[in-house]
């Protein structure tokens, strides 16, 4: 037969869990964050190179055709 846990080691695990659970509810904040910024950062680094391939096409590409 299990012996019980003194009350105090039982609030202890109670607070463990908490904690883990809230470290893991943070995390997954942070890594949905990280998330988003990275998908507006590479929506922003894909309009950039195509400014900047259009306007290398109307700097190089264009005026040779004239």
């Amino acid at each position: 037969m299990a012996t019980r846990l003194p009350k105090n080691d039982i609030i202890n695990n109670q607070q463990l869990r908490r904690r883990k659970t809230e470290a893991d509810l943070l995390w997954d904040k942070i890594t949905e964050k990280y998330q988003a910024d990275l998908a507006i950062h590479n929506n922003l680094r894909r309009r950039m190179r195509y400014v900047l391939d259009k306007t290398r096409h109307k700097l190089f590409v264009e005026p040779a055709t004239f």
